[in-house]
């Protein structure tokens, strides 16, 4: 559907557009300029969340939901090297059009080959403890829409978990029905390191067995990183998941 026909539908409803700045101001400059030309009818706000001298995702992006005010939240990702201002009508689409969806997962083809975690990781994890979850293409892609009454009722796990998190409390609130998706096209956007992507892994993993009801050892991940002189091992704990935490935190660090 078109934005104009999306309007016809929000009714009384009113939508904002979360934009995560991890990679300062400017690199979310050209996602905020893309949404820019909606608001005052499709958008009614836009929030551009600042990671501070922290970049952990679930409390940015939790302190971001309760700096604003729609009834519908989107969350972009601010790291596209080429946004569409399609997108938030892509994401909103179910949620104003599906009866029952109240949440959106927004999917997209990245020419580069991305999505490494998911496909060697999180993928095989769910098919294993939460198949349940396998029709899902971005388990833990980070462009999704919500209505705030679905949002604000779940804990945002810590650090690079948020997106699993928010999808597995969904799915057990409101069963697999309560989940739509959506086709973002195509997109590039500023790949990790490798070597970031254990960190990240690690998180996601924490995140899962803990939403699951799994022990996890919340060890460390140990790597050895090449080096000219040989290897440096760097150890990286997973952030403990205080969900209660989020739940009483007042908003800051977060901009309009």
């Amino acid at each position: 559907m078109t934005p104009d026909e999306l309007v016809g539908r929000k009714g009384g409803r009113t939508v904002s557009v979360v934009i995560p700045a991890f990679h300062g101001e400017v690199a979310a400059a050209a996602v905020v300029d893309s949404v820019a030309p909606l608001v005052g009818t499709l958008v009614d706000e836009i929030v551009v969340a600042d990671s501070g001298p922290w970049e952990d995702r679930g409390d940015v992006l939790w302190r971001a939901l309760a700096a604003t005010g729609g009834d519908l939240v989107v969350f972009l990702d601010g790291d596209v090297v080429d946004p569409d201002p399609a997108d938030v009508s892509r994401l909103l689409g179910p949620l104003l059009t599906a009866p029952g969806v109240q949440l959106v997962k927004g999917y997209h083809r990245d020419p580069a080959g991305g999505g490494r975690v998911t496909e060697l990781l999180v993928r095989p994890l769910v098919a294993s403890l939460s198949p349940e979850l396998a029709s899902i293409i971005a388990l833990i892609g980070s462009d999704l829409a919500g209505t705030r009454d679905l949002l604000r009722s779940i804990p945002f796990a810590p650090g690079h978990g948020v997106e699993i998190g928010i999808l597995l409390d969904t799915v057990a609130e409101l069963g697999i029905d309560g989940v739509g998706q959506a086709d973002l096209g195509v997109r590039e956007l500023r790949s990790r390191p490798l070597a970031e992507l254990g960190p990240v892994a690690r998180q996601i993993v924490a995140t899962l067995l803990e939403r699951l009801g799994i022990e996890d050892s919340q060890a460390p991940l140990t790597q050895f990183l090449s080096e000219d002189d040989g290897y440096r091992c760097v150890e990286t704990f997973p952030v403990p998941a205080r969900a209660e935490e989020y739940a009483c935190r007042e908003s800051r660090s977060v901009r309009t």
